[in-house]
């Protein structure tokens, strides 16, 4: 049996290699992606993605406070936020002025399925204590791979994009640009439209 081979540079199988559409952005705040660790080896994982086309993007794997220690000493020492839908989030597209400042604060952004979000937020309470932003109107989600029953639902790469250009007027077509091509040489069986 042969085995899988796999692009050196994006790590995603030779067939759904995405570099040649791989176009840098430079994001005006720091990026960081707490990810589940069932999203590491998830082939349609778009946190990848979001690395590739924002090198600056710091990613942290675990699932509670002890595991992203690093990540909470950034959060001390930077006018840090989060993005997540909790009972005392503020709605972005109404509060863009309360976001973190350009070059100088950072936005979390937590990658798992809906479920396993909810399990990072619950085991994390530092999270808790960081202002955070929901998504009032977001855009219809593109990500057709990888599907969830929840409407207005973004993957990881759109809600880092939505972020971007909503609440800092960042051009984030490149990273809705990595997403496409992603799906475009998909060839899983659930490349189908929704």
């Amino acid at each position: 049996m042969k085995l899988r081979e796999y692009c050196l540079r994006c790590r995603y199988p030779r067939s759904t290699c995405v570099c040649d559409h791989i176009s840098k952005l430079t994001s005006p705040v720091k990026l960081i992606i707490l990810q589940h660790p069932d999203e590491v080896g998830q082939a349609k994982n778009t946190a990848r993605l979001v690395a590739l086309c924002c090198p600056q993007v710091q990613i942290f794997v675990g699932r509670n406070s002890d595991d992203f220690a690093q990540c909470r000493q950034i959060t001390e020492k930077t006018e840090a936020g989060l993005i997540y839908p909790s009972a005392h989030s503020l709605p972005l597209e109404e509060h863009k002025e309360s976001l973190p400042p350009k070059r100088a604060g950072a936005l979390i952004f937590l990658d798992a399925s809906w479920r396993k979000s909810r399990a990072l937020w619950m085991a994390n309470p530092w999270l808790h204590t960081l202002p955070q932003w929901h998504f009032a109107r977001p855009p219809q989600s593109q990500y057709r791979i990888r599907h969830t029953r929840l409407k207005h639902s973004l993957s990881t790469i759109e809600a880092v994009a939505y972020t971007l250009a909503e609440g800092y007027q960042i051009n984030s077509g490149p990273l809705l640009g990595a997403l496409n091509a992603l799906q475009s040489h998909w060839k899983g069986p659930k490349s189908h439209q929704r």
